[in-house]
C-alpha cells in the first residue's frame, strides 16, 4: 500500500493527465479530418459546383508601337458570373461578364510646317504671309464597353491561397473617342523680320484648346492571357457530419488580384481613306473651331500594333455545394454500405 501512494505522486499524475490530455486532443483533431462515414471533412477534398458573381477595378492603358503615340494610365472596371468546378484542389472555372475601359494616350507635340504651312496667303487683314500651326499638349481617349469571357485553370497551392492563369477573350460592344490639344498658330511677313503670333485682329491665335468627341474606334478581338491570385474565406462553418444536401452548402469570398495581358493587336482595321490627325479647311484656316480631328488610332499615321494591359484587384462570391467525398478508408462500395447501415 505504500508503494503503491509512492508510486501516485503529484507529478506522476500530472504527467499521465497530461499524456491523456494530449491522447484526447489528438484524437479530436483527428475526428474534425474525418467524419463518422469515414469521410475527409476537409474542404479542398471531394467535388464541388458554384456558381459565382464578380466585380473588379483595375489600372488600363494601350501598349503601342505607333509612331508618335506615347500610352498614359487609364482605369477599367467590370463584373460577370461565372461557374466555378473544384475537385480537390484542383479549379477551373469559365464566366462571361462586362468591363468597361477609359485609356488616355498621348501624341507628340507637332508642327505643321510642311503640311499645314500656307504660302502666300491673305490673313484676316488682307497681308500676305505664311501661315504655321503648332500642336502640343495633345492627349487621345479611347472609351469601350467589352463583353468579356475568362477561361481560367488553377490549384490551390497554400492553405486557402490559390492561383488561376488561361484567357480572356473581349469583344468591344461601343465604343468612343475623345481628344483635346492646344493649338497655336503663327505667320511669317516679308516685311518683318521673324514670325508673329497673338495677334487676334491677324487670326493669329496662342494656345487655343481644341477638344472633339463622337468618333467611334472598332477595335479587334482581345485575347488576352490572365494570371490570378488571391485568398479566400469560407463564410458557412463546414458540417462534419453530412445528413441532407442542405449541410452540403458551401459559401465563399475571394480576394484577389489579376494581370491581363493582350496577346493579339486590336488595333482597327485600315479604311479605305484614313484622315489625317488634323483637319484645316483651308476657306476657315483662321477659325479654330472649324478644324477636325482624328483618333490616332483611325487616323492614317496609325500603324503597328496596339495591345491592351489591364492590372488590379478582384473580389469574387461563391455560392455552392458539395457532391461528395472521397472515402478514405473503404472505397465507394464500403462507403455505400456506411450510409445504408446509418440510415
Amino acid at each position: 500500500m505504500t508503494l503503491v501512494a509512492m508510486a501516485l505522486t503529484p507529478a506522476t499524475l500530472s504527467a499521465q493527465t497530461r499524456m491523456q490530455g494530449e491522447k484526447v486532443n489528438m484524437q479530436v483533431r483527428t475526428e474534425k479530418r474525418i467524419n463518422k462515414y469515414g469521410l475527409r471533412s476537409d474542404p479542398y477534398d471531394g467535388v464541388y459546383h458554384f456558381g459565382s458573381f464578380w466585380v473588379e477595378g483595375a489600372y488600363s492603358q494601350f501598349l503601342c508601337a505607333v509612331p508618335d503615340y506615347r500610352s498614359l494610365a487609364g482605369y477599367g472596371v467590370g463584373g460577370g458570373l461565372s461557374y466555378l468546378y473544384q475537385n480537390g484542389r484542383f479549379l477551373l472555372s469559365a464566366g462571361v461578364g462586362v468591363r468597361y475601359q477609359t485609356a488616355y494616350n498621348a501624341v507628340t507635340d507637332f508642327v505643321g510646317a510642311d503640311r499645314y504651312a500656307y504660302s502666300r496667303v491673305r490673313d484676316t487683314q488682307g497681308m500676305e504671309c505664311e501661315l504655321q500651326y503648332d500642336f502640343e499638349s495633345r492627349q487621345d481617349i479611347s472609351r469601350s464597353l467589352y463583353l468579356n469571357v475568362p477561361v481560367l485553370a488553377g490549384a490551390y497551392f497554400y492553405r486557402r491561397w490559390y492561383i488561376l492563369g488561361g484567357f480572356k477573350f473581349q469583344s468591344q460592344l461601343l465604343g468612343s473617342t475623345a481628344m483635346s490639344v492646344l493649338a497655336t498658330s503663327t505667320a511669317t511677313y516679308d516685311r518683318y523680320i521673324g514670325s508673329m503670333g497673338e495677334m487676334d485682329n491677324h487670326g493669329l491665335r496662342k494656345q487655343v484648346p481644341l477638344y472633339r468627341t463622337g468618333e467611334r474606334v472598332q477595335l479587334g478581338l482581345d485575347v488576352m492571357a490572365s494570371i490570378e491570385i488571391g485568398h479566400e474565406w469560407t463564410l458557412r462553418k463546414y458540417k462534419r457530419y453530412v445528413r441532407s444536401d442542405l449541410d452540403r452548402r458551401d459559401y465563399r469570398v475571394r480576394l484577389s488580384a489579376f494581370a491581363d495581358f493582350g496577346i493579339l493587336s486590336i488595333a482597327p482595321k485600315a479604311v479605305t481613306s484614313p484622315s489625317p490627325l488634323y483637319g484645316i479647311p483651308e476657306e476657315t484656316r483662321y477659325d479654330f473651331d472649324t478644324f477636325t480631328m482624328t483618333h490616332m488610332l483611325s487616323s492614317e499615321e496609325a500603324s503597328g500594333s496596339v495591345r491592351n494591359l489591364f492590372a488590379g484587384v478582384k473580389l469574387s462570391f461563391y455560392f455552392g455545394y458539395k457532391t461528395h467525398q472521397k472515402c478514405i478508408m473503404c472505397g465507394t462500395r464500403g462507403r455505400q454500405q456506411y450510409l445504408k447501415n446509418y440510415n
